[in-house]
């Protein structure tokens, strides 16, 4: 129903348009003027792309416009849909508004649904031209329109972008935190940090191959960066207390024995020789009445005790000397 009501009022408008055409020596063309623009094509485009683009007419002094009809022409593109913005109604290759009175506007627009149907190195291009009047009881004047285009160059489809090595750093890296024990916590957050952004990329579908390939490289170099964790020392355990060993009391220094001063020992004196004993005159002759007799005890014994005497005291003084001798060695 309502794609009826916006055919009649195409129609309407169509109509009331070609009254004003043959009428155009009864209809003054006012000192107004309005513009066309068209909004919403890239410069460059794939084929394939879809693309919406707005059409717009703008009363230049803000004189509203009680109605305008248009037409639209395209290459490269191919219609999927329009739709007026305001009080009229689009169609493939044409654009129309109404307003009463109260509803005049300055500015109408439409938006036009197209899909790239040009190879690359072509061009799409959309271009609209347009009349249109004042609001006023039988006494409609016209706005001098300037038309409008856009152009974009329809570019070969980029390369898809290649997620495998993104996708594989990524799972090195999970693999790598999975003990959560290994790695000090400042290396672990940067890797966590460096992996949430990579698989936001990875998510994204419309991610360039240079987003890609420098989420893959940060998540690479955060996990080469992994400091492991030093290895827990083992506990010790206290070496017992050693008792200090009891001082020693040095031993006494013994003195030298001083040595002895050499001591003139007395010469020993050698024992007064006996004084000669007189030779006792000798006896007379004994007569032999006076010759002992065998068993006769009269002989004399001094003179042998004189002589071990001597012998004596001879043998002491060697003795002596030899001990004194001695002593000096």
């Amino acid at each position: 129903m309502k794609k009826f009501m916006n055919l009649l009022m195409v129609a309407v408008l169509a109509m009331s348009t070609m009254v004003f055409s043959l009428g155009a020596s009864a209809i003054d063309v006012g000192d107004h003027t309005a513009a066309l623009s068209v909004t919403g094509l890239p410069a460059e485009v794939h084929t394939g792309d879809t693309v919406t683009v707005t059409v717009t007419i703008t009363s230049n002094d803000t004189t509203p416009i009680g109605g305008a009809t248009g037409n639209i022409s395209v290459t490269g593109l191919q219609f999927v849909s329009a739709k007026s913005n305001g009080m009229g109604a689009a169609g493939e290759a044409t654009f129309v508004c109404a307003a009463a009175d109260t509803a005049a506007a300055a500015s109408w627009s439409w938006e036009y649904t197209y899909k790239v149907s040009a190879p690359a190195g072509e061009k799409a291009t959309v271009s609209v031209t347009a009349t249109a009047n004042e609001i006023g009881a039988n006494n409609y004047k016209y706005f001098t329109v300037t038309p409008a285009s856009a152009e974009a160059t329809v570019a070969a489809a980029p390369a898809p972008v290649d997620k495998t090595a993104l996708n594989k750093a990524i799972d090195d890296a999970a693999a790598k935190l999975a003990d959560g024990t290994t790695y000090t916590d400042e290396s672990v957050a940067a890797l966590n940090q460096a992996l949430d952004a990579a698989k936001a990329v990875a998510a994204k579908a419309d991610a360039t191959q240079a987003e890609v390939d420098a989420a893959a490289k940060a998540v690479t170099d955060a996990a080469a960066a992994l400091a492991v964790k030093p290895a827990p020392q083992p506990t010790t355990e206290p070496e017992p207390t050693t008792e200090p060993e009891p001082t020693t009391e040095p031993e006494p220094t013994t003195e030298p024995e001083p040595t002895p001063e050499p001591t003139t020992e007395p010469e020993p004196t050698p024992a007064p020789a006996p004084a000669p004993t007189q030779a006792p005159a000798p006896a007379p002759a004994p007569q032999k009445d006076d010759v002992p007799k065998t068993g006769d005890e009269s002989i004399p014994v001094w003179p042998f005790a004189v002589m071990l005497a001597v012998s004596a005291g001879a043998e002491g003084a060697v003795l002596l000397r030899k001990k004194f001798a001695d002593k000096q060695h």
